[in-house]
């Protein structure tokens, strides 16, 4: 054999070996993930769903009961009691906290890095965030004991002639948290707007399709708006991946803030974010695997590959939690604090000793398990593991929380902490109110983003039988033309036919696809969107109203006048005092700035692609034609001139696209 050709053979069978496994499996087509996605919605709940919603419903009533049983009796009835005056309640809020990460975390980061492999269980993971911070906010709501006091915590201004202390953790928490929320949901429904659309071409009923349409302010797929949404998606999941890091920083610091043994230590803000990721995944898993269990279809979209990748971040962040243990206990050893010493001693030794090894078990010992590809390939091995580690991340909330809180500097107050019922009929109200939300959720809006699993598919030339492409179309009489409207088989002829379409001179002109195909803003000349420059002058406006918020509260109040007559405003607010410490200290208000600046980047990034993108949108006259208003969203590929163009000529026009490769050439009526 010659040498070239010896050398093509091995350069081939090298490609194949390196060849990337498939995301989405057996060749499926766009129809195929519209059918198999919306399905899901659109077709009566299965008998499993009913027992799971009936069973997971019932827990979650325990919420309520509970609530109300011990804001009538106080807060007495908890388990409660000197030195520990953070128990359940606040560990559950940080579990709870902690797994929501990862759901932001997925959608977010992995889609700044470019990860394919996100694109099947980012919808699912966003809307964990959003029900976990929920279950969440329960705890420190109700833990305050009075709740009708909790607006005092809303800054605002000379409501009670005192502002909140910006320097305090825990207003950086109500800040970094409801900061998170509320992004969170802005994230998750900005990723929904094209599968709402879908949503709403496949709607029978007029009043499903009235709602959809409002929900998706009138997406039209237009390959215009998809650059614009594209830029605002990115640009928001910037700023939502810093929220990450920053939220998890945040609640760390409540800890890590203070002089007590076991939490006075500089390593929980990145062991809080690790954590926080190692759970977050865990979750994800748990849901996953028995949501494709349960409907096969999905099978397809959530492979062997998403379980074996979703295994690999449980190893190597298990892994991470594992040396933040084992630093601790060395720091512990190293430092020669006799205090912090004698609280890991106690971790290991004391009366709940059990829980730091279960801990120590579940969270760095059992991930080590994914080394092996059949325990990452095996689903249900995966799945058990994962709810393991979940108790374990309780376990080790348990014993950071509780444990180093029983035993404090004087062992006269030394007690042994117990929950009482309400506690953990909170807890597990909690659990089965998240997974009621979750089952909601998968009877309401799409559990996988259709528009960006079909951007994964091969995309072969659609080869259709086509009686209606054969027909002349005539346009109707007595109607005005907007447009002349052709389809295209494959992304290749519409990128084609747009570059063709832009040279021949055609200016008011635009193409439809019911996902983002990159090259077209090349082929359509476009060009780069302004989104982020939108999103840039939000973030720049929030750190500035959060600059003068915090300076107009902690400098002192003199005189206006005599302020003005002296050329120093030295403040217009009343003066927050807080253990002498400066009035002015730019490091501890950074939480409050940072999370403003987030929350208006994030908001005016949204507004950013619904102005540019034209939307809301009540009407759209290519929805004139049947074709497009139906498979925009699906799986069709459209270019339309419109009419108002100066080279638009209703014979040369409908000439031009046919030898371009067009199909179904349709007059389009206004």
């Amino acid at each position: 054999m010659p040498i070239a050709e010896k050398t093509v053979e091995k350069a081939e069978s090298g490609r194949a070996l390196l060849a990337r496994p498939e995301l989405v499996l057996n060749q499926r087509e766009a129809s195929w993930v519209n059918d198999t996605v919306c399905a899901v919605v659109e077709k009566p709940a299965p008998l499993w769903w009913w027992v799971a919603a009936g069973a997971f419903g019932l827990l979650a009533a325990a919420v309520p009961l509970v609530v109300v049983y011990f804001i009538s009796t106080g807060l007495g009835v908890w388990g409660l009691q000197s030195p520990v005056f953070w128990g359940v309640a606040i560990l559950n809020f940080v579990f709870w906290i902690e797994i929501g990460h990862a759901g932001t975390l997925i959608s977010a980061i992995l889609l700044f890095t470019r990860q394919r492999w996100r694109n099947s269980v980012n919808r699912a993971a966003e809307a964990m965030t959003i029900f976990a911070v929920l279950c969440a906010a329960v705890f420190p709501l109700f833990h305050i004991g009075r709740q009708w006091m909790f607006w005092y915590m809303v800054p605002v201004p000379e409501s009670y002639a005192i502002w909140q202390n910006f320097r305090a953790p825990l207003l950086w928490d109500e800040f970094a948290v409801g900061t998170y929320f509320t992004v969170s949901c802005l994230f998750w429904y900005f990723g929904l707007l094209p599968d709402i659309a879908s949503l709403r071409d496949r709607a029978t009923k007029l009043w499903k399709k009235r709602l959809y349409h409002v929900l998706c302010w009138g997406w039209t797929g237009s390959l215009r708006a998809w650059r614009h949404y594209e830029a605002g998606y990115l640009c928001i999941a910037g700023v939502v991946s810093v929220l990450v890091i920053s939220v998890a920083s945040v609640v760390s610091t409540d800890f890590a803030t203070t002089v007590l043994p076991g939490w006075h230590t500089t390593i929980f803000p990145p062991d809080f974010i690790t954590g926080a990721i190692f759970s977050g995944f865990a979750m994800i898993v748990t849901l996953m695997v028995p949501l494709r269990a349960a409907y096969p279809g999905l099978k397809d979209m959530i492979t062997g590959k998403h379980l074996d990748n979703m295994a690999k971040v449980l190893l190597a962040t298990g892994s991470l939690v594992g040396y933040s243990y084992l630093i601790e206990l060395f720091m512990a050893w190293y430092g020669a604090n006799p205090y912090e010493r004698y609280t890991f001693w106690n971790r290991i030794t004391g009366p709940d000793r059990s829980t730091y090894f279960a801990m120590f078990g579940f969270n760095v010992i059992l991930p080590q398990i994914f080394w092996f590809r059949f325990c990452r390939s095996h689903p249900w091995i995966l799945w058990t593991s994962s709810v393991l580690i979940n108790v374990g991340m309780w376990f080790e909330r348990y014993s950071i929380i509780v444990v180093s809180l029983e035993r404090d500097f004087l062992p006269a107050s030394w007690r042994h902490y117990l929950p009482t019922w309400v506690d953990w009929g909170l807890f597990f109200g909690s659990v089965g109110l998240f997974f009621f939300l979750f089952l909601l959720f998968l009877r309401v809006l799409p559990s996988i983003s259709v528009a960006e699993i079909k951007t994964l598919l091969a995309k072969p030339k659609r080869q259709r039988t086509l009686e209606v492409a054969a027909q002349e179309y005539g346009f109707p009489p007595g109607k005005e033309i907007y447009g002349l409207g052709a389809e295209f088989s494959s992304e290749e002829e519409l990128r084609r036919a747009s570059e063709e379409t832009r040279k021949k001179g055609y200016v008011w002109w635009d193409a439809y696809a019911p996902y983002p195909i990159h090259g077209m803003e090349r082929a359509m000349r476009l060009s780069k969107s302004r989104v982020s420059f939108f999103v840039l002058m939000g973030g720049l406006l929030g750190l500035f109203i959060g600059i003068a918020m915090v300076t107009a509260t902690s400098i002192p109040r003199p005189q206006l006048l005599q302020s003005l007559t002296t050329g120093q405003l030295q403040g217009l607010f009343y003066a927050t005092v807080v253990q002498g410490k400066p009035y002015f200290s730019l490091p501890a208000f950074v939480p409050v700035l940072l999370e403003l600046t987030i929350l208006f980047a994030a908001f005016s990034g949204f507004l950013a692609v619904v102005f540019l993108a034209r939307l809301p949108r009540p009407h759209h006259p290519v929805w004139n034609w049947g074709e497009l208003s139906r498979r925009a969203t699906d799986d069709g590929l459209f270019l339309v001139i419109e009419a108002r163009d100066p080279a638009f000529s209703p014979a040369e026009s409908r000439k031009f696209l046919e030898s371009l490769g067009g199909r179904r050439l349709t007059f389009i009526p206004r």
